[in-house]
């Protein structure tokens, strides 16, 4: 994005509607700053005349979020030399750093955090700058966070972690980066998983051997009774069949118990005939499951064949 694009955004959120309406105004060269600054820069310090006030108190906290969340740099500091509040919250409770983090504008994450902002702040549900950019995959964003000293094991209102968060897009660069710097890969989110459940149900088969060689127990149950070799043989539509397999094979060399039963009697090999993953199926089957257990209903794995 071009700085006079950027200008164009922030004043327009700015309300600088006689300023953008002007001729030429954004997109004439010779406006632009000399040290490149984005135009709006100037506009905000009232060095465009007749164009409106300067915008002063919430209005410069608000141009603060847009500013950092465009990656219009410049005008960040621009804006922080005008007393703009640096730890500024959102209706959300977000803060400038957390807008930068979540859209992976690293620069701007230094920056703010340099001039005092807070890289553990949490927003109204929880969320922090880490776990935004866990969430956006912004990699370079997550290892400074980390580097700074970000905690990896907040947890957000219906306890995700960013290590549950990275687990879920099987993004192994970040999984590593928080691992190394402390997260914990045991915690349960709020609706019973753990890391390793969703690395499984998606069948990152990678993610599950690293959070294996972490002290994560294969034979854990969960919400309802569920292990982690369960939710791998009922592995997601779009997870591919021979990543299942893999997944399934990685539990089953780690001594994962194939024939567990959760709460309704179910095991992994039911799961994985009720839901159609035959390759799932004769995985399991290969490493010794059982096919004449009966669930509470006294059903066997092959009355769930479809």
């Amino acid at each position: 994005m071009s700085d006079n694009q950027k200008a164009l955004i922030v004043a327009m959120y700015a309300g600088f509607l006689a300023w953008m309406t002007t001729p030429n105004s954004v997109f004439s060269e010779n406006l632009i700053l000399q040290d490149k600054n984005p135009l709006v820069c100037r506009s905000v310090r009232g060095k465009l005349t007749g164009f409106g006030p300067t915008p002063l108190g919430r209005e410069i906290n608000l141009l603060l979020f847009e500013a950092s969340q465009k990656s219009c740099g410049a005008l960040v500091k621009e804006l922080v030399t005008m007393n703009a509040a640096v730890d500024a919250r959102d209706r959300s409770a977000s803060t400038p750093l957390m807008k930068a983090a979540e859209a992976g504008h690293v620069d701007i994450v230094k920056y703010l955090e340099s001039v005092g902002g807070n890289i553990n702040h949490r927003s109204l549900r929880g969320n922090t700058a880490l776990l935004l950019a866990v969430r956006s995959n912004r990699t370079k964003v997550v290892k400074y966070l980390l580097q700074q000293g970000a905690d990896p094991n907040i947890l957000s209102l219906d306890n995700i972690t960013p290590l549950s968060a990275a687990c879920f897009d099987g993004n192994t660069r970040l999984i590593k980066y928080l691992l190394d710097a402390g997260a914990d890969p045991k915690t349960q989110d709020g609706t019973g998983k753990s890391p390793i459940i969703y690395a499984a149900a998606k069948g990152f088969s990678g993610v599950v051997k690293t959070l294996l060689s972490e002290g994560v127990d294969p034979n854990e149950k969960y919400k309802s009774g569920l292990t982690a070799v369960m939710w791998a043989a009922g592995h997601t539509a779009d997870t591919p069949a021979v990543e299942g397999v893999k997944t399934i094979m990685i539990l089953g060399e780690n001594k994962a118990n194939l024939n567990t039963q959760d709460d309704r009697g179910m095991t992994a090999l039911m799961y994985a005939y009720q839901l159609d993953n035959m390759d799932a199926a004769a995985a399991l089957l290969s490493l010794g499951a059982n096919p004449d257990v009966r669930d509470a209903s006294g059903k066997v794995a092959a009355d769930y064949a479809n």
